[in-house]
C-alpha cells in the first residue's frame, strides 16, 4: 500500500511489525517474519533512511517505529514536492522546446497524412481529449468510428465546458440507430444541424486543429491533420458558412397549439414527428424512426395538418415553425390565414 510513497513491500511487512511491536531487534524481527538476519538488517537500514525508523545506542542495536501518521505523512508531502518540482521541469522543457520550434518555422509541419481508422481514431480521441472551448464537425456517411451514444472523451470534455456544435448530412440519419445517436447527444447539449449533399468531413477542435478525410467514401481511407494556418483559418469559415446554411433541428417542442385537447400519445408523436420531418427524411425513414407503418405515418402526419389548419406539408411546417417561434421576428398563435 506504500509503494507510492517509495516503501517497497518488504519494508512494508518490516515497518508493520515494528508497529505491532513497539519496538525489536534485528533477530527479533527476522524470526517473527521467518525471514534471515541478513534480509531484514538491510531493511531496516532503508526505513531509518526514509525516517520510519530510528535505532538505540544499545549494544544490541534496538530499532523503534516512527509513528505511521507522522512518518507517512512527511513521505507524501516529499512525494508531492518532488512531483511539483518535475511538473516545473516539464514546463521548463516544453518551453525550451517550443521556442526550438518557433526557431524552425520553415520546419515546421502544418499538414500530416494520418492513414489507417485505428490510428484515426485515436487522433480524434487525443484531439477531444485536449479541446478546452469548442468541437466543430461535419458528419456524413459512411463513418470511421462505430456509432455510440455518447465517446467517453465527449462526455469529459463537455463536463468540462467545451462546445459541441455538429452538422450531420441528411442521408446519414436514415443509418439505423444513428437518429437515437443524435437525440442523445442533443440531450446532453451538443448543438446539431442538418444539412443536404455536405462537400466534406471533419472535425475542428479550438479552431487550432483538424482531421477530414481526402476520400469521402473510403473508411479507413488517408486522413488530413491540418495545424493552425491559413488552410484550417478557411477551414473554419468554411465550417460556419455550412453551420449557417444548415437546418436547425429540435426534439421535444410541440407544434400543437396549447389549447388543443389532444392526448399524451399523439403529442409525442407530435414532437417526434415535426422535426423528422424538417429533418428532410423520407417517409420510408421517418416510419422506421416512430415504429409505424407508411399507412399509419401518412394518417399522422394528416392528423396533424387538421391540428394546425393546413392543407399542405409545407403549410403545416411553416405554421409549425411560427408556433415553434423558430423563424425570427414571426408573430405568435398565427390562424390558417397566416401562411
Amino acid at each position: 500500500m506504500l509503494e507510492p510513497i517509495g516503501i517497497s513491500e518488504p519494508e512494508e511487512r518490516v515497518y508493520e511489525v515494528l508497529l505491532e511491536r513497539g519496538s525489536g531487534t534485528v533477530d527479533e524481527i527476522a524470526k517473527e517474519l521467518g525471514w534471515s538476519p541478513r534480509k531484514v538488517r538491510p531493511l531496516l537500514g532503508a526505513l531509518e533512511m526514509k525516517g520510519l525508523a530510528t535505532h538505540s545506542p544499545e549494544r544490541i542495536t534496538r530499532y523503534l517505529p516512527t509513528p505511521a501518521d507522522i512518518a507517512v505523512e512527511a513521505l507524501v508531502l516529499k512525494r508531492q514536492e518532488e512531483i511539483q518540482r518535475a511538473r516545473l521541469a516539464a514546463l521548463r522543457l516544453q518551453e525550451r522546446a517550443t521556442q526550438t520550434r518557433r526557431s524552425r518555422d520553415a520546419e515546421t509541419r502544418v499538414v500530416e497524412i494520418i492513414i489507417g481508422r485505428e490510428a484515426q481514431g485515436r487522433v480524434f480521441e487525443q484531439m477531444q481529449r485536449t479541446a478546452r472551448e469548442e468541437v466543430l464537425g461535419v458528419e456524413r456517411a459512411p463513418y470511421v468510428l462505430q456509432l455510440t451514444n455518447m465517446n467517453d472523451e465527449q462526455q469529459h470534455a463537455m463536463a468540462r465546458g467545451v462546445r459541441y456544435r455538429n452538422v450531420v448530412e441528411t442521408d446519414a440519419l436514415e443509418i439505423p440507430g444513428n437518429l437515437k445517436r443524435i437525440r442523445a447527444h442533443m440531450e446532453n447539449g451538443e448543438q446539431m444541424r442538418i444539412g443536404a449533399e455536405l462537400p466534406l468531413k471533419m472535425v475542428i477542435v479550438d479552431r487550432r486543429i483538424a482531421i477530414l478525410p481526402l476520400h469521402l467514401d473510403h473508411v479507413g481511407g488517408p486522413a488530413l491533420l491540418v495545424r493552425s494556418s491559413s488552410l484550417l483559418d478557411s477551414l473554419c469559415h468554411l465550417f460556419e458558412l455550412i453551420w449557417e446554411r444548415a437546418t436547425p433541428v429540435s426534439f421535444g417542442d410541440s407544434a400543437l397549439p396549447a389549447a388543443a385537447d389532444h392526448g399524451s400519445r399523439q403529442l409525442a408523436d407530435t414532437e417526434l414527428l415535426v422535426p423528422l420531418l424538417a429533418s428532410g427524411l423520407n417517409d420510408k425513414a421517418i416510419a422506421h424512426e416512430l415504429g409505424v407503418s407508411a399507412r399509419t405515418l401518412d394518417r399522422r402526419i394528416v392528423e396533424f395538418m387538421k391540428t394546425v389548419n393546413a392543407r399542405t406539408r409545407f403549410q403545416a411546417g411553416w405554421v409549425a415553425a411560427l408556433r415553434s417561434k423558430t423563424i425570427a421576428g414571426a408573430p405568435t398563435g398565427p390562424d390558417e390565414h397566416d401562411a
